[in-house]
């Protein structure tokens, strides 16, 4: 009985363990998250307030065009760069979760199979135990 026990804590531990695991998994990408979209928005606001400065020194209304042309530019390379970054903080949270809902499943069914062995040692035991004092 005192195996099932214990077979039952570390299955209860490994259980705590893979949580806190996940919950670390969890908060890394969305740390990563968060400080790409701060350093994001930074820049961005940085590179319009210089924008606005610009335009403000503009003489005429053809230079005004191109440099709000050129900012569109400027955006639209940034944006696409921001996008391929979030896709990689996703990509890489999502893998280290595959791994660790993989390596769980493994841990799963290796106590599983000790769980059955167990039991059946111990029941043949039992058996045997019943057998002997009719004999």
């Amino acid at each position: 009985m005192s195996t099932s026990n214990e077979q039952l804590s570390k299955f209860s531990l490994n259980g705590f363990e893979s949580a806190l695991r996940f919950a670390q998994i969890s908060s890394d990408g969305t740390e990563r998250l968060v400080r790409l979209n701060l350093d994001a928005s930074k820049q961005t606001l940085e590179q319009h307030a210089k924008a606005v400065k610009e335009l403000a020194q503009a003489s005429n209304p053809q230079e005004a065009f191109n440099q709000l042309n050129q900012l569109a530019g400027q955006s639209l390379t940034k944006a696409l760069a921001h996008s391929h970054s979030t896709y990689e903080i996703f990509t890489r949270t999502q893998s280290e979760l595959s791994k660790l809902a993989e390596e769980n499943l493994g841990a799963f069914n290796k106590s599983v199979n000790q769980v059955i062995d167990t039991i059946a040692k111990e029941a043949a035991s039992a058996s045997k135990k019943m057998e002997s004092p009719s004999a």
